[in-house]
C-alpha cells in the first residue's frame, strides 16, 4: 500500500480508454476519473497519452506536485490485454512513470531483441576520449 505524506493510504485515480472497460472498472467498484475514448488510428495514440499525462498533473493537488520534485514522483501504470493467438488476450501491465531507479535497473535487465545494438540516428559520432 502506497502512503502520501502525511502517511495516510494514497487513492489510486483511475481513467479508463473506451466505455466497455470503464463501465466493468466501475462495476469493480475501483474510483474512476476520467474516460477516454478508443484511439480510431495509430496516429491517434501518441495525442491520447498527451491527453492522460496532461490530465494526470491536473489532477495532483498543489502539494503533491511540489513534494513530487523532492522524491515523491506521481506513478503511473498501464493495464491492457495483449492478443494471444485466435480469440485470447493476456493481461499485462507496465509502469511508464516515473523513469526512477527502478525503472533504470528494470531496463537495464532487459535482454536486447535483435542483434543490432541501438544506435543515435542524425547526430555527432561520439569523439575518442583525449582529443
Amino acid at each position: 500500500m502506497r502512503l502520501n505524506a502525511r502517511g495516510s493510504p494514497r487513492q489510486p485515480q483511475v481513467w479508463a480508454v473506451g466505455e466497455r472497460v470503464h463501465a466493468r472498472l466501475a462495476d469493480a467498484g475501483l474510483p474512476l476519473v476520467g474516460l477516454f475514448s478508443v484511439p480510431n488510428s495509430v496516429k491517434a495514440v501518441t495525442p491520447l497519452v498527451g491527453q492522460i499525462l496532461v490530465e494526470s498533473e491536473k489532477r495532483q493537488s498543489p502539494s503533491s506536485s511540489q513534494r513530487a520534485g523532492h522524491g515523491e514522483a506521481t506513478e503511473l501504470y498501464l493495464f491492457y490485454n495483449r492478443p494471444k493467438s485466435g480469440a485470447l488476450y493476456t493481461p499485462v501491465s507496465q509502469r511508464l512513470l516515473p523513469l526512477d531507479e527502478t525503472w533504470r535497473r528494470n531496463l537495464v535487465e532487459l535482454s536486447w531483441p535483435t542483434k543490432n545494438l541501438p544506435e543515435i540516428i542524425g547526430g555527432r559520432a561520439p569523439q575518442p576520449c583525449g582529443r
